[in-house]
């Protein structure tokens, strides 16, 4: 995966270029604009491949982030190869499985709260509405530059620079809960982490989850919001519980933690 987001990112330079060149008054203009449109489009190809892989969607993820990435050769090589090796894995899965259909299915892994170590909590409820509206934007946008030649390709290069940092955050967990920590914070803002061992209180309603903590070098109590808006239901009533299960453990019990019921 590393591979292939640094590979985009430089076929993302690479598109930025285009457009540049394409603001000069030079009689090359002319041709960087038309390189500058195929190379974005392109690119929103493969980007929506690395999507795909996200989602586990791997074979045709990798084959958008492969074609998408032609164009860019020699440079987009790095990507290519990286979803050449992502289409090799998928196949070679596919026959692992071809090959054990006969065989029982192994057992399923303890997925309970209190077999892990740390659990990652994500805000994805409207991940998916968002992309396709910040998508749908990006392609009008582009088709009214292309026929109508309106001075936007800058607003829709900063609309793509947003679905990035869209996909970041949305990848990013919003808070990730321990054996003996709590980390808050998401995509690009500020983390903060606490002890479990200095959280005092906690209590829910229905739009945050509230830590109520007070270091034990500090007689201050504060109060660290969780927001769940941004959270489907499941992933909000897993975080409550794993909180209430992290705190009630012995290895927190100086914290002396109060779970209060939820509003």
């Amino acid at each position: 995966m590393k591979q292939v987001t640094i590979g985009l990112f430089i076929n993302l330079i690479i598109v930025v270029l285009f457009y540049f060149e394409a603001q000069q008054p030079t009689i090359d203009a002319g041709a960087y604009y038309i390189l500058f449109h195929v190379s974005a489009l392109c690119w929103l190809v493969s980007f929506v491949g690395l999507f795909l892989l996200i989602q586990s969607k791997t074979k045709i993820g990798a084959f958008l982030i492969m074609a998408g990435s032609a164009i860019f050769i020699p440079i987009g090589f790095i990507a290519l190869l990286g979803g050449a090796k992502f289409m090799k894995s998928a196949q070679a899965q596919d026959l692992k499985l071809r090959s054990n259909s006969l065989a029982s299915a192994p057992s399923a892994p303890d997925l309970s709260t209190t077999s892990r170590e740390s659990l990652a909590f994500y805000s994805r409820k409207h991940f998916m509405s968002l992309t396709i509206i910040l998508l749908i934007t990006i392609v009008a946008l582009f088709a009214v530059d292309l026929y109508f030649a309106a001075a936007i390709s800058a607003t829709y290069s900063i609309l793509i620079g947003g679905l990035v940092l869209h996909f970041i955050s949305a990848y990013t967990p919003t808070v990730t809960v321990g054996k003996d920590y709590i980390k808050l914070g998401m995509g690009l803002t500020q983390k903060s982490n606490l002890l479990l061992s200095d959280v005092r209180a906690i209590n829910r309603d229905k739009k945050k989850i509230v830590l109520h903590v007070q270091r034990r070098d500090d007689r201050k109590l504060w109060e660290a919001p969780i927001y769940l808006t941004a959270m489907d239901e499941e992933t909000q009533h897993q975080l409550y519980r794993t909180l209430q299960t992290r705190l009630k453990s012995p290895s927190n019990q100086a914290s002396s933690a109060t779970v209060l019921s939820p509003e």
